[in-house]
């Protein structure tokens, strides 16, 4: 045979923080424990999501993405992805409507003083 290979936990949860960070509605990752078992891996996922998305329909891609990805690329067995969302953070499009906004107004203002 070829020998034996591992991951360690810091780069699997590297790859899930990819994996998830790409997804719509996610914001950051905040934190991911894994619990080895006999049969495979638990994956415990903390998230902040971006407020105006679905948070169940964000939560249950993340759970299905994770799951069918962390399986494909490392051949690990997932028993469980449980997700959690931690915390709410406006999203990046209301923030930079917000900038335009006030730029908008900082015009009118200097345009009037």
């Amino acid at each position: 045979g070829l020998g034996t290979y591992s991951m360690s936990d810091e780069a699997m949860s590297h790859m899930i923080d990819l994996i998830v960070e790409r997804l719509p509605g996610v914001a950051e990752m905040l934190s991911c424990k894994l619990s080895k078992e006999v049969y495979g891996v638990i994956i415990n996922i903390q998230l902040s999501l971006y407020f105006g998305h679905n948070a169940q329909d964000v939560l249950g891609r993340v759970q299905l993405l994770v799951s069918k990805l962390v399986e494909e690329y490392t051949s690990i067995n997932v028993l469980a992805v449980n997700v959690l969302a931690i915390r709410l953070v406006k999203s990046e499009s209301s923030a930079s409507n917000v900038q335009k906004v006030n730029l908008r107004e900082q015009r009118e203002l200097s345009a009037h003083g």
